[in-house]
């Protein structure tokens, strides 16, 4: 090697601390392994906050969704029947497309012994139920089926 240059092999390893001491000198700001955990840490903090905040906001159209959703099943149940307080004027219709086909099969094994066998397939296509009237059901009593 010629006059001022120095191989870097042959040059001693400096500490971490003593490479970035300059910096720190200059008014770099230098990020350290603790400082680069709390910055995480924070981060994950900010995340955990704007989800909650989020969830807090929806809620209430949470609750109407599920208060809504239950109250369309209560009213599709109907109302309370009790045997003594419940009168009807109801009239119900129903109309259905079926097809059924039958066949029969003869000396077929059943139970050991040969004896002839209906086999029988019914098809809905269409089924249709209509329900009008009146439906009228009083107070619940103490005593419903006395």
């Amino acid at each position: 090697m010629s006059g001022n240059h120095r191989d870097r092999r042959s040059q001693p390893q400096r500490p971490q601390s003593d490479i970035l001491r300059p910096l720190r000198r200059r008014g770099v700001l230098v990020c350290s392994a603790q400082s680069a955990v709390a910055q995480s840490t924070l981060e994950y903090a900010i995340l955990i906050a704007v989800v909650i905040s989020a969830l807090l906001s929806i809620q209430i159209y949470l609750k109407r969704g599920v208060s809504g959703r239950l109250r369309t099943s209560a009213d599709s149940i109907g109302d309370q029947y009790a045997p003594r307080t419940t009168s009807a004027n109801v009239t119900l219709k129903v109309k259905s497309d079926t097809v059924t086909t039958s066949k029969l099969k003869k000396d077929q094994s059943v139970g050991g012994q040969k004896v002839d066998v209906m086999e029988t397939e019914t098809k809905i296509n269409q089924e249709t139920t209509e329900r009008t009237g009146t439906e009228t059901v009083g107070p619940l009593g103490t005593n419903l089926f006395d």
